[in-house]
């Protein structure tokens, strides 16, 4: 059985934050998962939601916001909004990370921050959205892949299998 913390380990500190990592690592826990996201200036975050509200003392939608904008925010226990890359650099060699492809266009910036660091076996590739799977798919065959589905249909389940994702992964409450 593997253990996977969410969004780092929220609930126990501020979700998708270093510290949130940090302490998924602390548990020993074998995976977590982050969100990540463009700025307005094209810097890659990470972030669950496509706004700042609900998890930082800011307002405002990621892709009308700056990087230096959103870093000047709290996102809890006076933690920052981590980059993608502070994020790889803290779980390298630790744990694996599920890595879902939140914001439009973000696949080849995030694949390429993963190989820049030769990380494609420490890093899942996962979406609701098949067409972001399968640009990371284009981009190398040692990448994995795993599709997220709210509600599938039975075409969603073969197109995926069709596709050869490593996994399907249902959100199910």
């Amino acid at each position: 059985i593997n253990v996977a913390g969410h969004r780092g380990a929220a609930g126990l500190a501020p979700e998708n934050t270093l510290k949130g990592f940090r302490c998924a690592i602390d548990l020993g826990i074998d995976y977590t998962e982050c969100d990540v996201h463009f700025t307005w200036d094209n810097h890659l975050i990470v972030m669950h939601d496509d706004r700042v509200n609900r998890t930082t003392n800011g307002t405002g939608a990621i892709e009308q916001m700056t990087f230096d904008a959103i870093r000047r925010l709290d996102a809890g226990d006076g933690e920052q909004v981590p980059t993608f890359d502070e994020v790889l650099g803290t779980v390298q060699g630790k744990m694996k990370l599920l890595c879902e492809l939140k914001g439009e266009g973000v696949e080849e910036a995030v694949v390429n921050a993963v190989l820049a660091r030769k990380m494609e076996t420490e890093v899942i590739f996962t979406s609701f959205h098949l067409d972001r799977i399968q640009k990371v798919q284009a981009m190398g065959d040692n990448l994995t892949v795993h599709a997220t589905f709210g509600n599938p249909s039975d075409d969603d389940i073969a197109v995926a299998i069709d596709m050869g994702v490593a996994s399907i992964d249902i959100n199910y409450r």
